[in-house]
């Protein structure tokens, strides 16, 4: 102020008790004259960061200011004493000042005093302002000049400016810094304001689209501040405060006067609400942190606002939905907070322009990426999608009812017709008209406001934007049946639902900025403009008045009015009573007729049974990732609160008489649970009756037939779930079985064996409890305490998944095999048994319960599924189930397909097929032998098809000795003719037997050579490897390298000729048995199967070496030629040395077949 005055006053808000959720409770903890200046002060900037406030006055001393121990103290001080500061900004991050001063010089520091540059323009200065980034500084003239210059006071360019006259001015100017992140990507963050009243919006200093605003204001002639037209964005960029002066009066001179203004818009220029200031001006303004508050300065006074945001949000379904911005994102997050159970869904929304909700839905208007297309998308509780429209044009205002979407625009609206299980229920209308435009869930209908929609109406593929309008839309409301769009005039349009027409147009006295309905649609309230409710009936004129062309009274706009209000909810269930909300207060009217105020700064959710329910945003948006349930908030209406008051403190027949007159289903219901405590069953009756309560008719009726006042006490409680206090009623009428009832009715198992262990109850009342605890722990998965109920209640089914659960597969299997305790024979459970042991490869005693179940199938499917392929072939053989050998054949042939041949020989063997893996076998060891890659593995191949061979004519020739042996044995008791007579039957059977073996062997060899000579492979795999290993010992072996090598020469069906006498050749060579070696070469000249070249290789090299050596043996003793002979019985004694070796490996439990 003049003369050096300078405060510092500081409100805190305690947030506690009765002020929690009440806006602007604050109180003034410090007001501290600050002493250092002794002319008037000119300009002021705060340091956010760091807490510091730079003040400069009329000589240019300028003077930093800090805090210490809740005192204010002087830190810095800085005299040019050339000129007068004209402005000072520290940039966003508080770590640079910049000082401009009326002769054009330009000073920057540093946070802690430094001076970082400084510079002398050859222009006068009027504002500077630093961009978000700090690394540009904006200087404004006192022409009407913005200049850009960068962090080190270089000159960059002009800001474009669009004043539309060469004699505007400069009056204020605000770049939003970013802090709290942006509310749209393309939002703007530079207002410039023109002493004109013209504002210009822009998203960054070079701009060319910017947006223009003609506010109307102009500075104020009285008022000598440093902005002349002060423009604020708020803290979070979201709202622009305006302030100037507004010319209103008569034609004459005289009666003209200005009134002080303050105008409020979005990012987007559109207009938001006006405040009208008393006094000559306003001379600065600033906003709260929080952007709750904007303090003004008129003269020698300061004011402060309460600023209510219009939020992003709505309430439904018992579900607050709400959305805010992160400054790290570009997205919205979108919060579903459920207000009964406190849970949270988030979800996060780009370009987010609305949210409205409606019963069991919300919906959310978003901006797509391509231009000039939007999204409505409709949502659940929890923020799943349920449905979505794509709309040509920006949805401005947007409200929804229980089927319909409605949102406009400035001039063109649109009604959507969503998809969900409600619309599609009540889309069956019986006029044609209805049908026709309701049978097509999701269409929407599209018209313009100065247009009349009709049947021919349709989307927006038949819409066309041709023209705008003069008067545009402020704001819209809906209900069931009708759709009421404002204009700015004042005008409201009224069409009907769902069938679309236009009904009737009322003429209101104000601008509306927000409509909203009663519940039979009978009244109308507004908000205005200026923040002014009034009251619009529409039912009024009827019968007196000429009716429009639909029958429609021309209604009336009543003289009922409230300032200062900001939010409006009527009841869902009468049509008198209306919830507003007006400045810090909430009033309920009934009628017209207020009731007390209560004190409150809650946003209303929804209004029924005399039960107001409100949130409080402003809390949950200054934490909004940790919503609490304390924010909702719940009002009683005078009315519930006097019949509480009289009941309590007057009696049943008072309360009955005010009811009466103040007749509600929610005072009733509240009559009728006093009465029902006191007993008087009469009145109880009666409120019952007038609540449409047919369940607490009932009671009643049931409650008169009993006599005993103790019991009729019991069941009321019981009605109140006061189970605890009904509980203790029974106890004392010594009626525990009443008890047991109650509490198994509730389902309260664990108090009804506490009961029943007191002596009451019966074994049918204790088993059900006994399943109903298991299944309560079952449920839990506490699978060891749900087995031991069930077990005490013999429930076997349940017991046994328990069982399974808790991987007692033995507690499992007893139930088949224990005698103790194993389940009936034929019993369905063994099945079931069978099943969950089958399931973990339990397959004996899975397959002991199929049997024991009767389900004979059963077992042999778990026998081929588990893969035991013998057990399944004999139990098929038992129960004569021939389709086993088609399945196993399958399966077989599926393994060999994908290359499985050794799963295939398991299979075989498994199933006693021993010919087919014999032969698979053999197979797999000759190609072994033609790739010569592993002549010991084919080897042990070759031995495994030997033994199932031998395995097979064991099977086949088994004559079954001991059969005869009883049988005479038997007989021997009786006379020499019964003797000779079983002798001959025994010898007949065994001859049949050994037959039909014979006959089955026959049948086998002709199918598969393999049985012919089973052994033949592996003496030729043995002379091979024994050829080998003799050679490779030395001169000492030689001999009986080349005699293994000579008997080679009889098993050219398994090797190769041409590796045998290859073999042959080099060991006689060696062991200098030249006619032997002579032969072998001429047989490998003779072999057809090889190519000429190498014929004459061996040929070439045969040449060489008989040159040299004549072909003939040296004389050998015959006791010499007897050693190391391959003869029949060495060849035997190789048969039974690998059948003695795999009966030993057998008997350890080895698996004999070789690694895949």
């Amino acid at each position: 102020g003049e003369g050096g005055l300078l405060k510092v006053l500081k409100l805190e808000s305690s947030g506690k008790g009765k002020e929690r959720g009440i806006a602007g409770t604050s109180n003034l903890t410090m007001n501290q004259t600050l002493e250092g200046h002794n002319e008037a002060v000119v300009c002021a900037a705060w340091n956010e960061v760091y807490k510091k406030l730079t003040t400069s006055d009329e000589t240019g001393l300028i003077v930093v200011w800090m805090i210490h121990k809740g005192m204010w103290f002087e830190e810095m001080i800085n005299n040019r004493n050339k000129s007068v500061v004209k402005d000072m900004k520290w940039c966003a991050d508080g770590q640079k000042i910049c000082i401009c001063y009326e002769d054009g010089a330009v000073i920057v520091g540093s946070v802690d005093g430094n001076r970082l540059w400084g510079k002398e323009f050859k222009m006068q200065l009027q504002y500077c302002e630093w961009s978000p980034d700090a690394r540009q500084v904006l200087f404004v003239t006192p022409q009407g000049e913005v200049h850009v210059y960068d962090a080190l006071g270089n000159f960059i360019s002009l800001v474009p400016l669009f004043s539309n006259d060469s004699s505007a001015r400069i009056g204020g100017i605000h770049w939003y810094n970013g802090v709290e992140g942006l509310v749209d990507p393309n939002a703007p963050v530079l207002a410039i304001g023109f002493d004109t009243g013209r504002i210009q919006l822009m998203t960054n200093e070079l701009d060319e689209k910017p947006i223009l605003i003609d506010t109307g204001l102009r500075p104020s002639d009285s008022c000598n501040s440093l902005y002349r037209l002060p423009v604020q964005w708020n803290s979070n960029g979201s709202v622009l405060a305006v302030a100037g002066v507004l010319e209103k009066g008569g034609a004459k001179a005289a009666d003209q006067r200005d009134f002080s203004q303050i105008q409020f818009y979005d990012a987007f220029g559109r207009h938001l609400r006006t405040l009208k200031v008393p006094g000559s001006g306003v001379s600065g303004v600033a906003w709260e942190g929080g952007n709750l508050r904007i303090a003004l300065a008129v003269e020698s006074f300061i004011y402060f606002a309460n600023i209510r945001p219009d939020y992003k949000w709505g309430y439904f379904s018992n579900t607050l939905v709400y959305a805010f911005t992160k400054p790290e994102r570009t997205d919205h997050c979108v919060v579903f907070f459920d207000s009964q159970t406190g849970n949270k869904h988030v979800k996060y929304v780009k370009k987010l322009l609305l949210i409205k909700a409606y019963g069991e839905y919300c919906v959310m208007a978003t901006r797509t990426d391509d231009p000039g297309v939007y999204l409505l998308v409709l949502c659940n509780a929890i923020g799943g999608p349920v449905d979505s429209k794509y709309v040509n044009m920006e949805p401005q205002y947007m409200v929804m009812t229980e089927t319909h979407i409605a949102c406009a625009s400035d001039d063109v609206i649109c009604v959507w017709h969503f998809s969900s299980k409600v619309s599609k229920l009540t889309s069956i209308d019986s006029t044609k008209e209805s049908v026709a435009l309701k049978k097509k869930d999701g269409k929407e209908v599209v018209w313009h406001v100065d247009e009349n929609p009709s049947l021919n109406t349709g989307g927006f593929d038949k819409f066309k934007r041709d023209r705008s309008t003069e008067d545009p839309i402020t704001c819209i409301c809906a209900s069931d049946c009708m759709l009421l769009v404002a204009r700015e005039s004042g005008t409201v349009q009224r069409y009907s639902l769902p069938h679309i027409a236009l009904e009737c147009k009322y003429v209101l006295r104000c601008c509306p900025q927000m409509l909203a309905l009663n519940c039979t649609s009978a009244r109308m309230s507004i908000i205005d403009i200026n923040g002014v409710m009034t009251l619009f009936d529409f039912d009024a004129g009827r019968g007196k008045q000429v009716a429009n062309e639909m029958g429609l009274p021309p209604g009336e706009h009543l003289t009922f009015e409230r300032r200062d209000a900001w939010d409006m909810q009527w009841a869902s269930d009468n049509p008198e009573l209306l919830a507003m909300m007006e400045k810090s207060r909430m009033y309920v009217f009934r009628g017209q007729q207020p009731e007390e105020p209560v004190l409150s700064s809650g946003y209303l959710c929804e209004f029924k049974d005399l039960s107001i329910t409100a949130t409080l945003l402003d809390e949950i948006m200054a934490q909004p990732e940790t919503p609490d349930l304390e924010f909702m908030i719940d009002f009683e209406t005078k009315s519930l609160r006097d019949t509480r008051d009289i009941l309590s403190k007057v009696g049943i027949a008072d309360a009955s008489q005010y009811v009466e007159d103040n007749s509600h289903p929610r005072l009733w219901r509240l009559l009728s649970e006093a009465a029902l405590e006191n007993l008087d069953l009469q009145t109880a009756e009666k409120a019952f009756v007038r609540c449409s309560d047919y369940q607490g008719v009932q009671l009643v009726k049931r409650l008169a037939q009993v006599q005993d006042k103790n019991k009729q006490r019991a069941e009321v409680a019981v009605y109140f779930k006061k189970f605890d206090e009904a509980e203790k009623l029974y106890k004392d009428m010594d009626r525990l079985d009443l008890a047991i009832q109650m509490r198994a009715r509730l389902g309260d198992w664990f108090r009804v064996m506490h009961l029943a262990g007191q002596g009451a109850g019966d074994d049918t009342m204790l088993t059900a409890a006994h399943v109903n605890i298991g299944d309560y722990y079952f449920d839990r998965q506490l699978w060891a305490k749900a087995s031991q109920y069930y077990d005490l209640a013999n429930a076997t089914e349940k017991q046994i998944e328990c069982l399974y659960n808790l991987e007692h597969y033995d507690q499992l299997a007893a139930l088949a095999t224990d005698e103790e305790k194993w389940l009936p024979e034929g019993s369905a459970l063994l099945s079931t048994v069978g099943e969950r042991l089958a399931s973990v490869g339990l397959a004996e005693t899975a397959v002991e319960a199929f049997l024991r179940a009767q389900d004979v199938k059963a077992a042999i499917d778990c026998c081929v599924l588990l893969n035991k392929w013998d057990r399944a072939v004999q139990l098929a053989e038992e129960h004569d189930f021939p389709q086993i050998e088609g399945l196993l054949s399958k399966y077989a042939e599926h393994l060999l397909a994908k290359g499985r041949r050794m799963e295939a020989v398991e299979l075989y063997r498994k199933a006693n097929r021993h010919p087919d893996a014999a032969k698979l076998l053999a197979e797999i060891a000759q190609q072994l032998v033609k790739t010569k890659s592993d002549p010991r593995r084919a080897r042990k191949l070759f031995v495994l098809a030997a033994l199932e061979v031998e395995k097979f004519r064991s099977k086949t020739l088994n004559i079954q000795g001991t059969g005869t042996t009883t049988m005479g044995t038997m007989a021997g008791k009786g006379t020499m003719a019964g003797k000779t007579n079983a002798t001959m039957r025994g010898t007949m059977a065994n001859t049949m037997a050994t037959l039909d073996g014979l006959m089955q062997g026959d049948a086998a060899s002709s199918e598969n050579k393999m049985l012919d000579n089973a052994w033949r492979g592996v003496e030729a795999l043995e002379l091979y490897l024994k050829a080998h290993k003799h050679l490779y010992a030395g001169n000492k072996e030689l001999d009986a390298a080349m005699k293994a090598a000579v008997a080679l020469a009889e098993y050219e069906d398994i090797l190769d000729a041409e590796d045998i006498y290859s073999l042959i050749a080099l060991t006689a060579f060696h062991n200098q048995m030249f006619r032997v070696c002579s032969n072998a070469f001429m047989k490998l000249e003779r072999l057809e199967h090889l190519p000429q070249d190498r014929r004459d290789t061996y040929q070439e090299l045969a040449f060489k070496i008989f040159t040299k050596h004549k072909p003939k043996d040296p004389t050998v003793p015959v006791h010499q030629q007897q050693l190391n002979a391959i003869n029949k019985e060495f060849l035997r004694g190789i048969r039974k040395k690998y059948m003695k070796l795999c009966a030993a490996e057998a008997g350890s439990s080895r698996n004999l077949l070789p690694a895949q």
